[in-house]
């Protein structure tokens, strides 16, 4: 469950903390834990059934948003034609030979241009066949499985009033729902409304579709109850969706597909890495040089760049769209201090010279491409640049001033954050307030996440899992804590911001917040402390109490356990201790809790006190295994 999964405020975009540290990264053999922890903001009663789905629902995954309009783009003018039209002839039932099909299965390795042509055929269907859309981003908080059914009902829900009468008749009567299960929303969300009104109209969302890209970024578990109920109700026609599905091809994607339920309603086609693509690549970068020429006003006789340096690119790229993508971008040349147009984009040809295929990777290229663009980072600076990715990777937040936040923990001022983000502009998309502050970064490619995390592709000096680099991370969280614990409340906390938020009365929000996201970031290091006196003392003056008003969950035992134990014997009482139990308190929790409809899985386990005489909290079971903190009482 990641950070602010459920999370109400009225200043988060996607409102997520979310752990991916140990994400297992696909397409190569890195596979880390999972740490998970989560704030949740209660959500207000009295609001009506519509707004609730609307807060459940991450409209940021929506095709045609403005923030997956940037970040997915369709594909160039002229490439991916014959795909294009397949596949979209196919969504609107013109194509004989795949009129049983109801399941679209794309798949293909990262890179190839996957979301590109799921974008071009959702604006090329368009709004009166194309139902809904959801565009998975683990890097951009758009992973959560649990927002998944409501993002598509509350596209439904704009579609048509009838279903959203019923809808918004179904959570105002059970609120509950939009915390169920895939299945359980699946059903009571979709397919019981839509029988309804198809019980009286048939035409109502007959063969309209509904499109899912990047489902492998989401939880491997989560994949195959998806694929699977999605599969189940096109078998038993319970539902008039046609699927499209976009994905790279995970072994475990591939078994749900391969199950009987898929048996004569699937359409699979495979997006390969292939020379086959290099007519397409190359229109893509005659189109993006035609984009540059205009931009740096050269004159329409100049002829740049040359063709024999377009025919060298279009090697170097093998068939990948994120790296000519990602070149494209390099060569631009946006933010500053960089080379001149020509120096940049003899930098990456170079890169074709110098450096040898590597057949054990696939990636060599973009790697070499991506070390390229991390070089360009002055060495003073790399040590900022690579703890604020660090954080962005592992904590990361949709909130507006997410890069304010970072920034404080870090103790990195205005100048520090430019100058930690100004090399990296190929490969971030960074958002900025009017005054043109960065507010918030997002990942152009999930291949960048894969490269930082993997040692053996980006070396030791780009490597965001570094020790260091994950215990400055940790000590950063540990004295931003010990800095707000001095504030008598979070109201007045403009002195441990990095820079003024804006008008005081979003002072205490920005407390609150910057106070989560710490926490967020001692919990999901906590295995690389350094327990020396100076860290303990920091910790054992924390005022937990600030964690209450905001619900702040610490999620899963093994890691609340982890902080624990990396905690001195001689320190536990002032930090993290384990209350005695006797049976009649286990009784009388597991009664409380029973009154309150908690789960019989969350009763039982042991609790902690964190912190000490005023400013201790419990840290207890709440739903679903993760650990909350409660006033102590």
């Amino acid at each position: 469950m990641p950070f602010f999964e459920k999370s109400q405020a009225t200043n988060v975009h996607s409102g997520t903390f979310l752990d991916q540290s140990h994400q297992s990264h696909i397409d190569h053999p890195t596979y880390i834990d999972q740490r998970q922890i989560s704030h949740i903001h209660p959500t207000p009663s009295g609001i009506g059934g519509f707004e609730r789905l609307e807060r459940a629902a991450i409209r940021q995954a929506i095709h045609d948003s403005s923030e997956c309009s940037e970040l997915k783009q369709p594909c160039c003018e002229g490439t991916r034609e014959e795909h294009i039209r397949e596949i979209t002839s196919w969504g609107k039932g013109e194509w004989e030979s795949t009129q049983k099909a109801r399941v679209l299965w794309l798949y293909g390795p990262a890179g190839v241009g996957k979301s590109a042509l799921a974008q071009s055929c959702a604006r090329q269907i368009g709004k009166s066949k194309v139902a809904a859309t959801f565009f998975f981003s683990r890097l951009n908080r758009w992973d959560r499985s649990g927002s998944l059914i409501p993002t598509i009902c509350y596209q439904l829900a704009i579609r048509s009033q009838d279903y959203r009468n019923l809808i918004t008749d179904t959570i105002a009567h059970d609120p509950f729902v939009l915390e169920k299960s895939f299945p359980d929303q699946f059903q009571e969300l979709v397919v019981d409304p839509i029988a309804k009104l198809r019980a009286h109209d048939q035409s109502i969302f007959s063969n309209h579709l509904i499109i899912l890209d990047g489902l492998d970024e989401a939880d491997k578990v989560d994949t195959q109850i998806i694929i699977r109920t999605i599969l189940h109700s096109v078998g038993q026609q319970s539902t008039p969706f046609l699927w499209a599905i976009f994905s790279r091809p995970e072994s475990h994607i591939k078994t749900a597909f391969s199950s009987d339920l898929a048996d004569g309603f699937i359409f699979r086609r495979l997006l390969a890495v292939s020379t086959d693509a290099n007519k397409d690549i190359r229109l893509y970068l005659e189109d993006a040089f035609g984009t540059i020429r205009a931009k740096y006003g050269l004159p329409t006789s100049m002829i740049w760049p040359p063709e024999e340096a377009v025919d060298q690119l279009v090697d170097q790229s093998a068939g990948l769209f994120a790296y000519a993508s990602n070149a494209i971008r390099y060569i631009s040349g946006d933010g500053t201090n960089r080379p001149g147009l020509d120096d940049r984009f003899k930098a990456v040809l170079d890169l074709g010279k110098t450096r040898l295929q590597d057949f054990d990777n696939p990636f060599a290229h973009l790697d070499a491409l991506y070390a390229l663009i991390m070089s360009q980072i002055p060495q003073p600076v790399l040590p900022n640049t690579l703890a604020l990715l660090c954080i962005r990777l592992n904590i990361g937040w949709g909130i507006d001033n997410q890069l304010l936040f970072y920034s404080s923990i870090l103790r990195l001022r205005l100048p520090d954050l430019y100058a930690a983000l100004n090399n990296l502009y190929s490969v971030l998309e960074v958002s900025k307030s009017a005054s043109g502050i960065p507010l918030r970064i997002s990942f152009y490619h999930a291949s960048f996440d894969e490269f930082l995390h993997d040692i053996k592709r980006s070396t030791p000096t780009f490597h965001i899992g570094a020790s260091d680099v994950d215990q400055r991370c940790f000590t950063a969280a540990v004295e931003t804590l010990n800095r707000l614990s001095r504030y008598e409340n979070l109201s007045k906390v403009d002195t441990p911001l990095s820079w003024p938020p804006g008008t005081e009365s979003y002072l205490e929000s920005h407390g609150h917040d910057l106070f989560v996201m710490a926490t967020g970031t001692l919990f999901t290091f906590s295995e690389f402390m350094d327990p020396k006196v100076p860290v303990l003392t920091h910790l054992a003056s924390v005022n937990w109490r600030f964690a209450i008003n905001t619900r702040l969950v610490v999620a899963t035992a093994s890691w609340t356990r982890t902080f624990f134990q990396r905690i001195p014997k001689e320190w536990r009482s002032k930090i993290i201790q384990r209350p005695h139990h006797s049976p009649v308190d286990v009784l009388r929790q597991i009664f409380l809790d029973l009154r309150k409809g908690k789960k019989l899985k969350a009763v039982g386990k042991k609790r902690y006190v964190l912190g000490s005489g005023e400013n201790k909290v419990w840290l207890e079971p709440g739903e679903y295994g993760h650990y909350e903190i409660r006033k102590y009482s």
